[in-house]
């Protein structure tokens, strides 16, 4: 199974004084609870990894969920194109590259 972590699994809020909430979505300990114990478990970031560690913590921390053994995909496998974010000029906008994802993970 492949979790967005953004949107998906948790929700982010950054408040004008740079202060980031993350919200878990309702059901979430008992969706990964059950989905940890029976596939094995991707979950994917436009982000780095260092990034959104945090977040896996939080997870982690307030489910009693341990996603440990889940295979980790940031944006190292993502492809950027030529358009650009209005927020932030100078980043590229990314896609999910499940070609990638498959020929890395699954191969």
């Amino acid at each position: 199974m492949i979790f967005d972590l953004n949107g998906v699994l948790v929700a982010t809020w950054e408040a004008p004084t740079r202060l980031r909430l993350v919200i878990l979505k309702l059901g979430l300990k008992d969706f990964l609870s059950s989905g940890a114990s029976k596939f094995i478990v991707y979950i994917w970031s436009f982000a780095m990894r260092r990034n959104f560690n945090k977040k896996l913590e939080t997870i982690k921390e307030r489910t009693g969920v341990h996603l440990d053994s889940s295979r980790i995909v940031d944006q190292t496998l993502c492809l950027q194109n030529e358009h650009f974010f209005l927020e932030k000029s100078e980043k590229h906008v990314l896609h999910n590259n499940l070609n990638t994802f498959f020929n890395v993970f699954l191969v």
